[in-house]
This record gives structure tokens, sequence and C-alpha cells, in this order.
């Protein structure tokens, strides 16, 4: 086996709700971490999910999720939700993991890292 990120593809989300996507666990994650989506190269999927889960969270990282990337944001964060200047994609050089915010930390931590927090959705008051 190799040590890099699993995933497997899943047909509906840990709600119940049908969705395209990946579930992720990094290497040697835990049992929770397998509640992290991982949408790559699938825009409406990633789009649908964030329209869904209004109360989630996101992480932005590189296609294949590293220690060296990993910005939080809310799942409404506007730097997430829409495109940006010269960008054609929300999931392309850019992927994304989705889920609550414990379980996206715990899955930061099991790839050695820790995430960052946005600075437009997630700045301290």
């Amino acid at each position: 086996m190799s040590s890099g990120t699993r995933t497997s593809v899943c047909q509906a989300s840990r709600r119940g709700q049908a969705g395209p996507g990946y579930l992720a666990t990094p290497p040697g994650g835990a049992a929770d971490d397998d509640r992290v989506l991982h949408f790559v190269d699938d825009d409406p999927g990633y789009l649908s999910w964030i329209a869904g889960h209004p109360e989630g969270y996101v992480v932005s990282t590189a296609r294949r999720p590293s220690a060296a990337y990993l910005m939080l944001h809310r799942a409404t964060c506007k730097t997430i939700t829409r495109l940006q200047p010269r960008a054609r994609t929300f999931t392309g050089p850019w992927s994304k993991l989705c889920g609550d915010r414990d379980e996206l930390e715990a899955y930061a931590r099991g790839l050695g890292g820790t995430t960052l927090a946005c600075g437009h959705c997630l700045r301290s008051r």
C-alpha cells in the first residue's frame, strides 16, 4: 500500500444526501476522518456540497492534499464560492476537502500539518 492519500468513490455524503466526491483518509488516518469529502476536477459536486452545507467548512489544498497548504474556510466564504480573477475552476489545480471543522482539523493533523484560518471568513474579531 502506498503512503499517499487513499480515496474511494462516495455516492452519498454522511448526511444521507446524494452527491459526488471522494471519501478522503490521510495516511494513518483515524476512522473519524472518513467523513471528509475530497473534490478534485468536480466543480458541480463541490458547488452542490457547499450549497447544501452552509454550516460546513472547506479546506483549500493542493490536488493531492499535503501539510504544505491547508487553508480553512467557512463553506459560505466568498473566496471559495466565487471564482477568483483568472481562475477557470474551483477544483482543478487546487482541490477542496469538505466536512465539519473538527473533522478537517483532524484530517490536517493526519497529514502532519495544521489548517490556516482564512483571513476573510475566520478572522478574529
